[in-house]
């Protein structure tokens, strides 16, 4: 199996993850048109729920489009060493913890997205802002975190593999 077919496997599984991420979100729907919900909330909500079914879509009907765009594999020689395969399967599972990671970091930051947006909201309607509590100011920035490392692991991963295989033959 050639290196990029797995990475489309990774960027399918992602996919899935996106698509199930919003059949969730499509649930609470009941819920947001029986509470008292802006028109912009609900705006919002319909617009990011729509663009991620979109991305979802598009990414399950390309995965090899964009695992190629990911990372240029070179064709592999049946004569190749042992070594570089196995330097390949590193950068290969750095791409795939790197989308794992990528989907968690989506899914939350819509999720903060929209938080910050309804309190936003609430200051219109009520005039006064809830603000976040330390633990949520601690979990957006734990998302922003997630989200420059899913990306680093999947842009940088030839560089991440040689350092790991440096360390690994030193």
């Amino acid at each position: 199996m050639k290196l990029e077919y797995i990475v489309a496997v990774g960027v399918r599984l992602f996919a899935i993850g996106l698509a199930v991420n919003v059949l969730r979100s499509l649930s609470l729907i009941p819920t947001y048109l029986n509470d008292s919900t802006s028109h912009s909330e609900l705006i919002v909500f319909y617009v990011t729920t729509a663009a991620f079914a979109l991305l979802a879509l598009m990414l399950w009907i390309f995965p090899l489009t964009v695992a190629r765009k990911i990372g240029a594999f070179p064709p592999q020689d049946p004569d190749a060493l042992k070594d570089d395969a196995y330097h390949r399967l590193l950068e290969v599972g750095l791409i795939l913890v790197g989308i794992y990671l990528l989907y968690f970091a989506i899914a939350d930051a819509a999720y903060w997205i929209y938080l910050i947006r309804h309190n936003a909201d609430m200051v219109e309607a009520y005039g006064e802002y809830p603000g976040l509590t330390p633990a949520n100011t601690a979990s957006v920035v734990y998302t922003a975190v997630e989200f420059v490392l899913a990306i680093f692991l999947i842009l940088g991963h030839r560089g991440i593999a040689r350092l790991v295989w440096k360390v690994r033959t030193a």
